[in-house]
């Protein structure tokens, strides 16, 4: 309509990230699930590399029930403690 500001298009908000250090990559694993700008934020391993292949896709999975799992030991670790 005349007059008023465009929408933008809402971004998807895909990003893939690399890091050099391991403790920055469990501190980026700690923001899984949190807000950011008012959405929530997944933040998952990936095997790298891209393609859907079913050896990528399996790792892929590995890694994060595996990550799952530690995530899960936290918070019940936070709870009882």
């Amino acid at each position: 309509m005349p007059g008023q500001p465009a929408q933008r298009p809402k971004s998807k908000g895909c990003a893939f990230l690399e890091f050099t250090h391991r403790n920055a990559l469990q501190q980026g694993l700690k923001l899984h699930q949190s807000m950011l700008d008012g959405r929530m934020v997944n933040v998952e391993l990936t095997a790298g590399g891209g393609g859907k292949s079913e050896s990528r896709l399996k790792k892929v999975r590995e890694r994060n029930k595996a990550l799952l799992g530690q995530r899960v030991g936290s918070l019940r670790q936070m709870l009882s403690g």
